[in-house]
């Protein structure tokens, strides 16, 4: 039986964004973001150390999304590039999970490097809630379960654009199918709103704990209760299910 060899696949010519204006802002950015932390120690000794720790983190946190933009723009030739989907739509569970990565982390990070700077004999043994993890878990289900509903279930009337030039911060609103289009999505809408009130009130509560700690080093972030999780995740259940529950065209003409 005769084989037939496989053929490469013929992909449409790329634009290059990518400049050494990028790599060098990376570059700037991954410096920035050790120096931060080798400035940690540094002010150990300082009375006012609790509020050096709270300003790393967010220079740590802002730095985060500094590279996230520059990557952004260095792929698609825009600073919001690292949210546009594969539909070339900014896409709210690709917000929402670098907003949950980035809070985590950073403050992961921040807490680590004061720690070593106040000698802590295990600077980096940081308990991390099981409800923390659950958040950043859900938004990790959503950013792989969605575009897999949509292209699975709604792929004949999923709108996309031509190139990420199209995308617009309105797509984390709007429908994604030809007949929603226009209109406000609201399970997009409530997940973008529960979004928006948790981060923001851990972020909060995590800058008071800083500053509480005083000379003290981190053992642990703040927890939070498990109503948090609930209400995340019956967001993330009527985003999902939104997009899984088909609906026709609306004839021309029709009401």
């Amino acid at each position: 039986m005769a084989t037939v060899a496989a053929q490469p696949v013929v992909r449409a010519p790329h634009t290059q964004h990518w400049r050494s204006q990028h790599t060098l802002a990376l570059g700037g950015i991954l410096v920035a973001i050790l120096a931060v932390g080798c400035l940690m120690p540094w002010a150990a000794g300082r009375h006012d150390f609790q509020y050096a720790r709270l300003a790393a983190w967010v220079m740590t946190l802002a730095l985060f999304l500094a590279l996230a933009l520059v990557v952004g723009h260095g792929i698609t030739g825009l600073y919001r590039g690292a949210f546009v989907d594969d539909r070339n739509k900014l896409s709210l569970s690709r917000v929402q999970m670098f907003l949950w990565t980035a809070l985590v982390l950073s403050a992961y990070l921040s807490a680590g490097l004061a720690n070593v700077g106040l000698g802590a004999a295990e600077p980096l043994a940081i308990s991390v809630p099981q409800t923390l993890l659950q958040a950043m878990g859900l938004s990790t289900i959503s950013l792989v379960a969605a575009p897999a509903v949509l292209h699975g279930i709604k792929k004949d009337n999923v709108t996309a654009n031509a190139s990420p030039a199209g995308s617009s911060w309105t797509d984390l609103v709007q429908g994604d199918e030809v007949a929603t289009e226009n209109g406000v999505d609201l399970g997009k809408l409530q997940l973008l709103f529960v979004t928006i009130v948790l981060t923001l009130g851990y972020a909060v509560v995590l800058g008071h704990a800083y500053v509480d700690h005083g000379l003290t080093t981190v053992k642990a972030l703040p927890s939070i209760d498990t109503a948090f999780i609930v209400m995340l995740g019956i967001s993330h259940g009527g985003y999902l299910a939104k997009k899984a529950v088909p609906r026709a065209d609306v004839p021309q003409g029709g009401a």
